[in-house]
């Protein structure tokens, strides 16, 4: 599965809390391909996440919802919830420049699967684990 993720760090906090609103990109290349069993996935996701952060750690949770659309023989589309964990490391390279390494939690409160007369199937996760390393940008320096 690849994915991409954007956070904004909101300018202001209250009683040392932030408000860290997110968006991300998930999809799945296309497996089987020209089979009877063939399957893809793309999904949008929006989070509203909320906490603090101590030096170079962020620390943050709260609810996502996911927009998702999979292909193949029996498509599907609709919509996911659940809550997140984010535990980040914000190490400064230079004014604006952050390397981060990121860790997500996700906790669906519902899933979808896609069964086959077989036995083959695709289903979206219960509980997912997540780790990204990248590049960050401080708007406030």
């Amino acid at each position: 599965m690849y994915t991409v993720d954007a956070d904004v760090l909101l300018p202001f906090e209250y009683k040392g809390v932030r408000l860290a609103p997110s968006a991300g990109l998930a999809w799945r290349t296309t497996r089987l391909t020209a089979t009877w069993y063939e399957v893809s996935y793309t999904a949008v996701v929006a989070r509203l996440l909320g906490g603090t952060s101590i030096g170079w750690v962020d620390l943050f949770g709260g609810p996502f919802v996911v927009g998702y659309s999979i292909g193949g023989i029996n498509p599907n589309a609709g919509y996911l919830f659940g809550a997140e964990a984010l535990a980040r490391v914000s190490v400064p390279l230079s004014t604006h420049v952050r390397f981060v390494v990121a860790t997500r939690g996700h906790a669906y409160a519902d899933r979808v699967r896609v069964a086959y007369p077989n036995d083959i199937g695709f289903a979206t996760p219960r509980f997912e684990l997540s780790l990204g390393v990248g590049l960050g940008w401080d708007w406030a320096s």
